[in-house]
């Protein structure tokens, strides 16, 4: 067994546009939480999602954690001087 296959796929926020709203869903390759006007999507696969969304025009995108690639920047630049 792999050791990185025991750990728990990353959640993932991901930013659904439309002409009438905004709002979001978190996914692991599946939908974990969503805002309440895309509720219906709990528990779909990421394809599903997709197919639904290019289907109505609507756009995704994940949002970026900028607190944890901050971290990840200031781990690396820690490490430079040891």
């Amino acid at each position: 067994m792999n050791a990185l296959s025991a750990l728990p796929p990353k959640l993932r926020l991901v930013r659904i546009t439309a002409g009438h709203f905004v709002a979001g869903i978190e996914t692991d390759g599946m939908v974990r939480r969503a805002a309440p006007i895309l509720r219906y999507m709990l528990g779909w696969q990421d394809a599903r999602v997709e197919l639904y969304c290019d289907a109505r025009g609507w756009a995704m995108q994940e949002v970026v954690d900028v607190q944890a690639k901050k971290l990840d920047w200031d781990l690396d630049d820690a490490n430079l001087w040891k």
